[in-house]
């Protein structure tokens, strides 16, 4: 697992999924919830594909976490994902509200054991 700071875009492969780790509160559509266990288990099994056009290779998944959501303010609404045009789908970690911090923590901790 690698962490980066910034935007990943330029090393996504064209056409790869990305996925957009987010807090249930953030969004005002449903938002699936899947623990990182789970999300680390399906992209163990179904990898990026090494064929498309471009950016890293050899890579199970690409994720972003927004490092500006504030899990613990309710009445702040806004989307931390807005402006983010290349992840393809939103997925929480928990029911609950989790830091940045944490939800990086359970994604590595989930895939340093699968």
């Amino acid at each position: 697992m690698c962490l980066l700071p910034g935007s990943i875009a330029p090393l996504i492969p064209q056409g790869a999924d990305v996925i957009g780790i987010i807090n249930v509160q953030h969004r005002d559509s449903v938002v699936k919830v899947k623990t990182a266990t789970r999300l680390a288990a399906e992209s163990e099994n179904n990898p990026v594909s090494d064929a498309l056009q471009g950016g890293l290779k050899h890579v199970n998944a690409f994720y972003v976490i927004s490092c500006e959501e504030d899990c613990h303010n309710h009445s702040h609404h806004r989307d931390p994902m807005e402006g983010v045009h290349y992840v393809t789908d939103f997925y929480a970690l928990s029911v609950y509200p989790l830091s940045p911090s944490v939800q990086c923590s359970r994604l590595c901790e989930a895939h340093a054991f699968c």
